[in-house]
């Protein structure tokens, strides 16, 4: 979660999450491991003119294999369009 925050959300519009399905402990991480994350967008829609959702998938790794997956369902605050 402190990977995602430092890296993602604190430069992003995020409004919140709506909730967090299909949580996966794939496996134990354990001291001294080096944690990364990939982080997919799997579908948006706008919500309305100030916001959108967008269900995406988070997947932590440890040496390039999952050890932690689950898909949001969040809110992020919209740009203008672009003319």
């Amino acid at each position: 979660m402190r990977l995602l925050v430092d890296h993602y959300l604190s430069e992003s519009a995020s409004a919140g999450v709506r909730g967090v399905r299909d949580l996966q402990w794939i496996r134990p991480v354990k001291p001294g491991d080096t944690l990364s994350v990939r982080f997919e967008v799997l579908e948006t829609d706008a919500a309305n003119e100030r916001t959108g959702n967008v269900v995406n998938r988070l997947t932590g790794l440890v040496d390039g294999e999952p050890v932690i997956q689950w898909t949001a369902d969040a809110v992020f605050e919209c740009r203008a369009a672009v003319e």
